[in-house]
């Protein structure tokens, strides 16, 4: 199962950790995890370098953290969204494959 954890703090997205994998097809052919990658590196990818945004990226096996310290613009919080409500919509296709779930980050 792919693990998504959001965390809010002030009313914003400020961080996001995505692990596991789906277990829909067997390695190098689930089309579903190639689906969620996508759309993580592509928020990953739009937060950091298309907006320049200060984000801290940590990439371990099976896992990828983004997380932002500060975003004045609010801009990240929307990619951040985005990405949740995608995933969240992926869930809901395809149960028992993706577990989405937001916190409140503490301060």
């Amino acid at each position: 199962m792919i693990r998504a954890a959001f965390w809010e703090q002030t009313g914003r997205i400020r961080r996001f950790e995505i692990a596991g994998h789906a277990g829909w097809a067997d390695a190098g052919e689930d089309i579903l995890c190639a689906a969620v990658s996508s759309a993580v590196q592509l928020a990953a990818n739009t937060v950091t370098d298309a907006a320049c945004l200060p984000a801290a990226v940590a990439v371990r096996e099976n896992t990828i953290t983004v997380s932002l310290s500060d975003d004045p613009s609010g801009f990240a919080d929307l990619v951040f969204r985005g990405l949740r409500t995608h995933l969240t919509q992926l869930a809901e296709d395809f149960p028992g494959t993706i577990q989405v779930e937001t916190r409140e980050a503490v301060s």
